[in-house]
């Protein structure tokens, strides 16, 4: 069943925005919404011990996280996201 569902979104975390997106261009991607400051609003976080997931509900060490849509050369939406 999966087999015939088609991809249509992938995201990643990256360290570097400008580097990601550059090399995705340059390897036949395509800038869809450049980059943009995100701030999230997630209201009720639990307290959290571990790194990865104080990272994952608020930007750490500065107010917002950065995002940019891409595509790939076969039109799959690739999702960049600057934590």
């Amino acid at each position: 069943m999966w087999s015939q569902v088609p991809l249509i979104h992938l995201g990643f975390r990256v360290d570097d925005m400008d580097q990601a997106l550059a090399k995705i261009v340059a390897l036949g991607g395509e800038a869809v919404v450049p980059p943009a400051d995100y701030t999230p609003t997630i209201e009720h976080v639990a307290e959290v011990s571990h790194e990865k997931l104080r990272r994952a509900a608020r930007p750490v060490g500065k107010p917002s996280w950065r995002i940019a849509d891409v595509s790939d050369p076969d039109g799959v939406m690739l999702e960049i996201l600057e934590r």
